[in-house]
């Protein structure tokens, strides 16, 4: 279902491929013996310059401090998780963010749904949560969920008087309480999740080299909402996918 131009580019990992393509080809033009004579230097410099490029520096660790756990930000903890990651190709990080970002989403997602009667065994109504921001996403024999868009309505959460926009505050601030779920979701999605010092993060975690994203926030409704396997989620170019 997603098309590649449908992703939003990091231009600076594509600077940096760019870079090294460039790199490459002039080698390759250099060629004979003096090449040979200098391929460990060679070797030795673009293996420092990798790491360079695939790990964030200070100012990323500054950055990504105002959300990420600390002791995700730790290098011995990063090449652990690149080890399980290369192992299994998948891997789980706890308490990813800090505790004051996850009490207000884990506050605010409990009032919601128990606003709209959800969860609890309940039986729940087909339009619950639908309005502020959610929109239902189908078709029903493939998926059904809410999906966030904050320009949806004027009244929603992310266009209160007096409130700003998702994505506008200061980065990596608290939330205040009474903030919708939907507004602190897409605030993460937009000033982390859609970062560069992130994707230098997950490169550090994965050894792989994001060059774009596409990210969306979405609801689950207990005993509402699923997704299903199908052949349209199949794709053609390679996807990491990051969940929270």
């Amino acid at each position: 279902d997603d098309h590649i131009e449908d992703f939003t580019p990091f231009p600076a990992a594509i600077a940096a491929i760019v870079k090294e393509a460039a790199a490459a080809e002039e080698d390759k033009k250099a060629g004979g013996g003096q090449a040979e004579k200098n391929e460990g230097d060679r070797e030795e410099h673009d293996e420092d310059e990798d790491c360079l490029q695939i790990w964030p520096d200070k100012e990323d660790l500054e950055y990504l401090a105002r959300w990420v756990n600390p002791e995700y930000l730790q290098a011995e903890n990063v090449l652990q998780i690149r080890a399980k990651m290369e192992e299994d190709s998948s891997v789980q990080l706890r308490e990813f963010l800090i505790p004051e970002h996850a009490a207000a989403i884990r506050a605010a997602t409990r009032v919601e749904d128990s606003g709209g009667a959800l969860g609890d065994g309940r039986v729940p109504n087909r339009k619950a949560g639908v309005g502020g921001g959610w929109r239902a996403v189908g078709p029903t024999h493939k998926q059904r969920y809410l999906a966030y868009d904050p320009g949806a309505g004027s009244n929603d959460a992310a266009g209160r008087p007096g409130k700003d926009k998702p994505g506008k505050d200061k980065p990596g601030k608290a939330k205040g309480k009474g903030e919708s779920a939907g507004a602190i979701l897409h605030a993460i999605r937009e000033e982390l999740f859609a970062s560069e010092p992130f994707a230098r993060l997950l490169a550090a975690m994965t050894n792989l080299r994001p060059t774009a994203y596409k990210g969306d926030v979405r609801r689950f409704r207990p005993g509402l909402d699923y997704t299903v396997a199908h052949h349209g989620i199949l794709t053609v170019d390679p996807r990491l996918d990051a969940t929270l």
